[in-house]
């Protein structure tokens, strides 16, 4: 006879593959948000926005407590992370924070809109810029053991190609040239607002094609009714 552990064990080896089949999103990455001060932090989020992972992507941000941000929902977590930074004194003095985000696929902008709002509520005293990536960016950044957000910054000010005195420099440092470069990256109102009004826009054209395609099925029935 087959012991009753082994037989379990065949069930659960079987069944695993078919529940992952159809649940693709469980413990799926669906996007990525980073953060840079002095030590640079990233989330791996889910489509719901809870964070999957959270890692420390330089020796500053290894040697905080970061772990305990796992398994959070986005905005649970940067109020925590916000929390960790205060008390290591990397906020505050006049700091900027450098926020980077990309999709692992398609875009959703409501779903950016609501990451923008809550980094821009939870970090309400802190200058931040918000630059978004892509996937190919994303792997670039990791190729060079850097957070996306520095190396879409880096990306934007290196026109000349002298990338690696970019990389030389702080987060601040690439901060101050981000805003003496005149970037429209800070996130405030007038950045939101034009999200908002691109999200309206896609709305808009998406029931209008909707609209369109009703309009075409109709005449379709009402000539096959003539007919």
């Amino acid at each position: 006879l087959i012991p009753l552990g082994a037989v379990a064990a065949l069930i659960i080896i079987l069944i695993n593959p078919i529940f992952n089949m159809f649940s693709p999103s469980l413990n799926t990455t669906y996007a990525v948000l980073t953060f840079d001060v002095n030590p640079s932090i990233e989330f791996d989020l889910d489509n719901e926005g809870k964070i999957l992972n959270v890692k420390g992507i330089n020796n500053d941000a290894n040697m905080l407590n970061i772990e305990v941000i796992k398994g959070l929902t986005v905005e649970e977590g940067a109020i925590k992370l916000k929390e960790i930074l205060t008390s290591e004194n990397y906020l505050g003095n006049g700091n900027s924070i450098l926020v980077g985000f990309s999709f692992l696929g398609g875009d959703n902008l409501e779903y950016e809109e609501r990451v923008q709002n809550i980094v821009k509520t939870t970090f309400t005293d802190t200058n931040i810029a918000f630059i978004k990536g892509n996937e190919e960016s994303l792997a670039k950044a990791e190729e060079q053991g850097i957070s996306l957000g520095k190396y879409e910054a880096i990306a934007k000010l290196d026109e000349d190609g002298v990338e690696e005195a970019f990389e030389n420099l702080s987060t601040q440092e690439l901060l101050d040239l981000l805003k003496a470069n005149n970037s429209n990256v800070f996130l405030n109102e007038d950045a939101l607002d034009e999200l908002q009004d691109e999200i309206e826009d896609r709305l808009e054209d998406e029931t209008e094609d909707k609209e369109d395609d009703d309009h075409e099925d109709y005449e379709d029935e009402e000539y096959d009714d003539h007919d």
